[in-house]
């Protein structure tokens, strides 16, 4: 077995979830582990991100370009994160609690570009939980 399906199969088992029960959860048939073991098929490469996002991990480390399944998270990252939350939110709907006290933009005295650090920064350390 490649690393991608060694990597894979433990994820499983770490998980312990039976392979038909993973294959079913991503919309695939309940052989689909078998076959990829066997090296019947290597449709695991149309699913490494819906794969990756299952279990939590990078596709870096799925294809074993890392051994680190959670990887530092690139500024760029957390840019896009907060980027991706503030057009879905808005900054005006945003609270955050300092001293204390709920606020929100509009009663913080800060800078578009102080809201966007302190957001980036909110966002980073939530990413680095999961």
């Amino acid at each position: 077995m490649d690393v991608t399906i060694t990597r894979i199969v433990q994820l499983i088992k770490k998980a312990n979830l039976p392979e038909a029960a993973f294959g079913e959860a991503l919309g695939m048939g309940k052989n689909t582990v078998n076959n990829w073991k066997a090296g019947r098929s290597k449709t695991y490469l149309k699913k490494i991100d819906s794969i990756a996002d299952y279990f939590g991990v990078s596709v870096d480390y799925l294809l074993g370009r890392t051994d680190d399944p959670h990887p530092a998270i690139s500024n760029d990252d957390v840019k896009n994160a907060i980027d991706e939350y503030v057009k879905s939110k808005g900054k005006q709907s945003t609270v955050i609690r300092y001293n204390g006290k709920e606020q929100t933009y509009e009663t913080l005295d800060m800078t578009d570009e102080e809201w966007e650090i302190a957001q980036a920064t909110i966002e980073a350390l939530r990413l680095k939980r999961r």
